[in-house]
């Protein structure tokens, strides 16, 4: 299976794409040292490269923290590459970023790729000092459908157990305009026929598999969440609700979390222009990093 099926890629799908594998390059003090298609799982089933991730090295690197980066394309599109400015951004602040892929749909279902970012992450906590990183300073940063898989491996521990990592490693979630944290509300209110189809497809017709697809229904009283930014675009309607609905589940039962809408973005450029100079979303972003990576992690 292909990374990109273009044939099946809407106009709007496929200008994103170019537009995030075309960005402009980050200025950056010094080149990052990038390795490429590093396998963290095997499938026999699964296409080549499919649950493989390129790391991006700042020079001198020593426990230096990790970032996460899981591509949007509903859930059936996108790859590694789309990265745009991240790399030079993150880089240029000390950290590793891991761009990951994992298998699309319909090679497997939201649980396979959960737990492909699960066992990415699995990979990086074993493999980090190799690469000068910090196995217990792991962020995940999603977009879009990204967004969700970031959200419902931290709130659904059932992944993180599956492959033997103690939650505690990851120290902070950003979730860049997502929209599927409560799949059922999304399903019933979706106001384009398209954009509930997109939802279908990934999710299928149980209400059961909806629920337990859905990032929100995990955030339970007693539970244990690391701290979640939530970034939005103000002017879509559902990414704007379930936005704020996930940050206060999330505080509501104790956690850490803020979800902020930015009237000037739009679902693409919230993602392409991620480590911009002056970039607001960005800036947000580097505070919450900035204070979530010099906390030890609760006992």
């Amino acid at each position: 299976m292909a990374r990109f099926n273009v044939a099946s890629l809407t106009p709007l799908a496929m200008l994103s794409i170019v537009l995030l594998l075309l960005a402009p390059t980050h200025a950056s003090a010094a080149e990052p040292t990038v390795h490429r298609d590093l396998p963290y799982a095997k499938h026999a089933d699964a296409a080549k490269n499919s649950t493989s991730l390129d790391l991006y090295v700042p020079p001198d690197a020593k426990s230096a923290p990790i970032v996460v980066w899981i591509h949007g394309g509903g859930w059936r599109h996108g790859d590694k590459r789309m990265v745009a400015l991240k790399p030079a951004y993150f880089c240029d602040q000390g950290m590793i970023l891991a761009s990951i892929n994992y298998r699309l749909q319909p090679a497997t279902d939201y649980r396979g790729q959960a737990a492909d970012v699960a066992a990415a992450i699995r990979w990086l906590v074993d493999h980090a000092a190799e690469y000068g990183g910090d196995p217990q300073r792991i962020i995940l940063l999603g977009h879009s459908a990204g967004a969700h898989l970031a959200a419902l491996v931290a709130t659904d521990h059932s992944y993180l157990e599956a492959a033997k990592i103690d939650p505690k490693v990851l120290r902070g979630v950003i979730l860049l305009d997502g929209a599927g944290y409560n799949v059922p509300r999304q399903i019933k209110e979706a106001m384009l026929p398209a954009l509930k189809k997109l939802y279908r497809d990934a999710f299928g017709d149980d209400p059961e598999v909806w629920q337990a697809a859905s990032p929100l229904h995990h955030v339970e009283e007693g539970g244990t969440y690391p701290p979640v930014l939530i970034l939005y675009v103000a002017s879509r309607r559902d990414s704007s609700s379930q936005s704020v609905a996930l940050s206060d589940r999330l505080r509501a039962v104790g956690g850490e979390s803020e979800a902020i809408g930015y009237a000037d973005k739009t679902h693409a450029t919230i993602n392409r222009e991620f480590g911009a100079a002056e970039d607001e979303p960005t800036v947000a972003a580097q505070k919450f990093l900035n204070r979530v990576l010099t906390i030890s992690p609760a006992p």
